[in-house]
């Protein structure tokens, strides 16, 4: 019986050139790959800022971190997407809480979110399940900073606004089964500069003024190349 594979990534003989040369280079971490990985992202997506990271999940984590979400804060995520986001608001110390989803697409519906919103809540995770985009529309009138989790969309539109463009941050993932697959990876973009400052500096404990608690989650050139 034939078998029909889950996922199954596209790598082309450039990719292979491209980390080779990458490998050649000497520089595996962080470094020229990384950075021009990000200034396409910025200009692909429209947006100010964009920092690689080691996976989607250390994304939506350093998103949160930024927003300054914490203990005492709530976080309003979709009851059906993938346990990362679920992680990510526990990583900060916040409150998940569930709202429902669409029938027609599997996205967060936005009647359920106007149900689950409290003094509390302090930001929104909003995927773009499927490919489909979520209703941003409807969900900005919340006036809630909201993450979009654009792992299964990458390159959808509203209008002409690339998804992970419109809300106040959005996370990426280059894992092994996403549209972009680079074996691990992730990008958080955004045009808050705080927001941004706040992620760059929890995403490497090195070379730092001062102790806090930091993170190790650079990207390396291969994955980038």
């Amino acid at each position: 019986m034939p078998v029909i594979p889950h996922s199954r990534p596209t790598i082309s003989s450039q990719d292979i050139a491209c980390v080779v040369k990458a490998l050649k280079s000497g520089q595996v971490s962080a470094g020229p790959q990384v950075e021009a990985f990000e200034k396409e992202f910025c200009r692909t997506f429209r947006v100010k800022e964009a920092c690689a990271v080691a996976s989607g999940t250390a994304a939506l984590h350093l998103a949160l971190a930024g927003l300054r979400v914490g203990p005492g804060d709530e976080v309003i995520l979709p009851t059906f997407v993938c346990t990362a986001l679920l992680n990510a608001v526990h990583y900060v110390g916040a409150t998940p809480v569930l709202a429902d989803v669409c029938y027609k697409d599997g996205n967060i519906d936005p009647k359920d979110v106007s149900r689950r919103i409290t003094p509390r809540t302090k930001a929104m995770l909003v995927p773009h399940m499927f490919g489909f985009p979520a209703d941003m529309k409807a969900l900005l009138k919340f006036k809630i900073p909201i993450v979009e989790d654009c792992a299964q969309a990458v390159g959808a539109r509203i209008g002409k606004a690339h998804v992970g463009s419109i809300g106040h941050a959005g996370v990426f993932s280059f894992y092994a089964t996403k549209m972009m697959v680079a074996g691990e990876g992730g990008m958080l973009v955004s045009s808050d500069k705080a927001l941004m400052t706040e992620a760059r500096d929890l995403m490497c404990y090195d070379h730092k003024p001062e102790y806090r608690l930091r993170f190790n989650y650079k990207l390396t050139d291969i994955q980038a190349a």
